[in-house]
């Protein structure tokens, strides 16, 4: 959706704390099946090290993953304070719930995606889960994302598409009655076309030798980039849609 698209720079990154709380009654209930996916696809490719979440809203899939492997180092950046504090109070009850007096090794990072707050190579896998089309500077914030993950290791992105019937998303929901129809409507306004991020375009943007591979579900995209072992060399492209200068707000841990 080209409207989409253009207006995207003008829309707020951070969700508000109102809406924060909504999205997570919405995460909690609609959602939860499509994070227990993602984890179990992040814990059958890796046993140990670092993973980072961006964009981590109320953290389900950081607890999803803990459940799932607690050697797993984990952390989870996001921009909006309210969100930070729901996946803290969430994160905490995991902890008294389901640890067993083990910590779930999840750390949260008030941030931006556009300048993250790690050192180059930080994390063995780094991956965002719908919040991809808030992002001001997709390809920016792409870059970033891979900054930050370690040498032969990955980046996955996942977003809700755009290009198919409201119905699709609708029926892909855990969600009953009247509240799964307008679940459906509502994510086909908040995604991206797959059509904008084919691989090789993708792919010129980013530093060479990285590889890109998208997959196209029935109501999700996934892009998924591997970082060379070492330094390729080669100029990596510019952009078109680069924005240049990005403001980013300063990143605070959360204790």
């Amino acid at each position: 959706m080209k409207w989409l698209r253009k207006i995207r720079p003008y829309l707020p990154q951070e969700i508000p704390g109102p809406m924060a709380v909504l999205y997570e009654k919405v995460a909690t209930g609609a959602l939860c099946g499509f994070y227990r996916q993602v984890a179990s696809e992040v814990t059958s490719s890796l046993t140990r090290g670092r993973v980072l979440d961006v964009g981590t809203g109320p953290g389900h899939l950081l607890i999803e993953i803990a459940r799932l492997n607690r050697d797993l180092e984990l952390v989870g950046v996001d921009l909006s304070w309210k969100m930070l504090q729901i996946a803290e109070s969430l994160i905490r009850q995991e902890t008294n719930t389901h640890a067993h007096g083990k910590g779930t090794g999840i750390c949260l990072v008030r941030g931006e995606v556009h300048n993250l707050l790690f050192p180059d190579g930080a994390f063995d896998l780094v991956v965002s889960t719908l919040s991809f089309h808030h992002w001001h500077n997709p390809m920016r914030g792409i870059q970033e994302c891979l900054r930050v993950t370690a040498p032969g290791g990955q980046c996955w992105i996942y977003d809700l598409r755009t290009d198919v019937p409201a119905r699709t998303h609708a029926e892909s929901v855990t969600a009953k009655g009247l509240g799964r129809w307008a679940l459906g409507w509502i994510f086909k306004y908040h995604g991206v076309d797959p059509k904008d991020y084919r691989a090789r375009s993708v792919a010129q943007c980013l530093d060479a030798g990285t590889t890109v591979e998208v997959e196209v579900h029935p109501t999700y995209l996934k892009l998924k980039m591997e970082k060379p072992l070492s330094k390729v060399r080669g100029k990596t492209a510019r952009c078109k849609n680069e924005l240049v200068g990005s403001m980013a707000p300063s990143e605070e841990t959360i204790s």
